[in-house]
């Protein structure tokens, strides 16, 4: 078992991830940064703040698979910073505010779009569950016939969520395994997804066992739609590497291995019909016209971040 700080973080992240979805985590975090600072009996000085606030900030770039949101929260914090004479923890405190807003508006635009890709379908199937999801369902009652649901059952505890949060919501809902699915193929409309991140280099992040529904389905000529904000984009070049390694034993058999646990799937852009974003539902195309455009204004504000130390 992994004892170093960085790695025991990083299983962490993951394992909240997986538990609460990237945008609550993403939310969790700016509220226990606004807590810190109301709390914080540090030096104040601008700089040392810049200081302390880039730590955390290397620290978060360090974890694999990098949590971007999280990062870009922090990126815009120190920009404010650095743009902002005399700032100090009130300032810091109140701006959290404006990130908290940010994510909200951001949130609804995406429900707006994603409401009307469900007013497309009269039976579709989910497998992830995620806050972005949770929201589009929650978006289109009242606005949109509700379509029938089928859940490709996964991780227990996120199946338990995804029909809670159906129920809740009136979908009629039935539940095949995800082994299974080649039984419901006909039945479906289409499919929808939640994503963890989509890098550089065209891959979309998705929790596990969805890479492979995701190319079952495309096979099967199945429209896959992907739900996404674009402020979980992930602008670096390097890949995806293993979350953590765990050393485990048979005893019974005399095996001691070494298990590399991987936190998610990986898949092609071009595997879905469209990208649920709070800027519309994109084409792939379009969503890596996107993405260059925000890479392009991150690394600017990457290399400004590094000039102020």
């Amino acid at each position: 078992m992994e004892v170093k700080l960085l790695p025991v973080l990083n299983r962490q992240l993951v394992s909240l991830d997986r538990l609460r979805g990237a945008d609550q985590l993403g939310e969790e975090f700016v509220r226990s940064l606004k807590r810190t600072y109301q709390t914080y009996s540090g030096d104040t000085n601008r700089y040392a703040l810049i200081r302390e606030l880039l730590d955390l900030y290397d620290i978060l770039l360090a974890c694999r698979p990098r949590m971007a949101n999280l990062i870009l929260d922090l990126q815009k914090t120190l920009i404010f910073l650095a743009e902002k004479e005399n700032a100090g923890v009130l300032d810091l405190s109140n701006f959290t505010d404006s990130l908290l807003r940010l994510k909200k508006a951001r949130m609804d635009r995406a429900g707006e779009a994603g409401a009307e890709v469900l007013s497309r379908g009269q039976t579709i199937l989910l497998h992830s569950h995620s806050r972005t999801l949770k929201f589009i369902l929650e978006h289109a009652v009242g606005k949109v016939e509700l379509p029938d649901v089928i859940v490709a059952e996964q991780d227990q505890n996120k199946t338990t969520r995804l029909m809670i949060s159906l129920k809740r919501c009136g979908y009629k809902f039935k539940v095949v395994s995800e082994y299974s699915l080649s039984h419901v193929l006909e039945e479906l409309d289409f499919a929808l997804f939640g994503a963890l991140t989509l890098d550089s280099h065209g891959n979309l992040i998705v929790g596990p066992g969805s890479s492979a529904l995701m190319c079952q389905l495309s096979r099967a000529r199945v429209p896959v739609y992907l739900a996404i904000t674009t402020n979980k984009l992930s602008f670096w070049e390097d890949s995806f590497d293993a979350a953590f390694s765990e050393l485990r034993k048979k005893e019974r058999a005399g095996i001691e291995y070494e298990k590399q646990v991987f936190s998610h799937d990986l898949i092609p852009l071009d595997v879905c019909k469209g990208i649920i974003t709070e800027r519309g539902v994109l084409t792939p195309p379009q969503m890596r016209m996107v993405f260059d455009k925000m890479q392009r204004a991150f690394l600017d504000r990457e290399k400004l971040i590094r000039s102020l130390v």
